[in-house]
């Protein structure tokens, strides 16, 4: 029999006390990034639908819902190094114990910092914001492979979070560290994939320890569209 939704929430709290991963009250859910890692003097815009889980606490319920998203962000490079940004993705999803429509907004300011090398573009980004109603800060290691003809063929990145989120029930807790990969393709196209690493751990082991547990993975699955000069051939090595 499928648990439901009170038996889960009891399950992951639980999971703090025995030595798992506890991912109740952490909000929670993967950004998508279709930009590039390198930096380009200019503006850029990216736009891009995708489809997504995510999962917050409320009072005493764990709220895990999948459905459908839309994001769009604006990139200004100011010189080849450094580049500024602001985000705003906006969905909703149908939580999957009771089937109500959960509303999603996840927005933010970033910074990221990216040496003008060849061949592999390593990139640090901070971002601020917040997730719904939870405050977030991150900080992104990315890694761009130049291909022919293009600035990058796939940009491979970590996301840490840094600040902890409150939960009535269990206090501070932090979220884990998402992994993502970017896939451009020609016409500044763009297949990401991303999942939370850490809550994916998580649920792995509960399906070890209860029988027909539900996994609440943390992933997202987006395509996506880059305009202005990040998605032009070759990478400029001027400052």
């Amino acid at each position: 029999m499928k648990l439901n939704k009170r038996i889960a929430s009891i399950l992951r709290i639980s999971a703090c006390v025995t030595g798992v991963v506890c991912v109740t009250g952490v909000t929670g859910c993967v950004s998508p990034v279709y930009e590039q890692a390198a930096v380009k003097p200019g503006t850029s815009y990216t736009a891009g639908v995708g489809i997504h889980s995510y999962s917050f606490s409320a009072y005493d319920a764990y709220i895990y819902a999948v459905g459908v998203r839309g994001d769009g962000s604006l990139h200004r490079g100011f010189n080849s190094w450094l580049e500024g940004s602001a985000r705003a993705g906006i969905g909703g999803g149908i939580e999957v114990y009771d089937h109500r429509l959960i509303p999603f907004l996840d927005a933010g300011l970033g910074l990221k910092l990216a040496p003008p090398l060849r061949y592999v573009h390593p990139a640090i980004r901070i971002d601020g914001g917040f997730l719904n109603y939870t405050p977030t800060l991150s900080s992104s290691l990315l890694l761009g492979i130049e291909g022919r003809n293009q600035t990058e063929v796939v940009t491979l990145g970590v996301r840490s979070y840094l600040l902890p989120m409150w939960h009535k029930g269990t206090g501070l807790s932090y979220p884990y560290t998402d992994a993502f990969a970017g896939f451009h393709l020609p016409k500044g196209r763009t297949l990401f994939v991303g999942v939370n690493v850490g809550i994916l751990v998580n649920e792995i082991e509960m399906m070890k320890l209860v029988q027909d547990y539900d996994p609440n993975p943390i992933f997202t699955v987006g395509f996506g569209w880059e305009f202005g000069p990040q998605n032009q051939g070759g990478h400029s090595e001027e400052n």
